[in-house]
């Protein structure tokens, strides 16, 4: 599963130490919520879903640091394009 979402983060920052990060933080956003949430599908689901906006937040709060980078491009890949598919337009 780590191994996984790390390459999942990874699509989006391109930073192999960023997408480690975001995954750890994910992992313990899910621990520190334990008791809150109620995960009634899938932990998969859920967990993919925490990177996938951890990481738009992390290129968010970056792209200052990412000279190419084009504001649109963070809205497209929040309204669900996948980082690829963004970068090939």
């Amino acid at each position: 599963m780590y191994p996984r979402l790390v390459g999942y983060a990874f699509r989006f920052t391109k930073e192999k130490a960023s997408a480690a990060d975001i995954v750890q933080d994910s992992f313990v956003k899910l621990w520190q919520q334990r008791n809150r949430i109620n995960i009634e599908h899938s932990l998969n689901a859920y967990l993919f879903r925490t990177v996938r906006n951890l990481s738009l937040n992390h290129i968010r709060d970056n792209a200052y640091e990412q000279p190419g980078l084009d504001p649109s491009m963070i809205e497209d890949m929040a309204q669900g394009k996948e980082a690829d598919q963004v970068n090939d337009m």
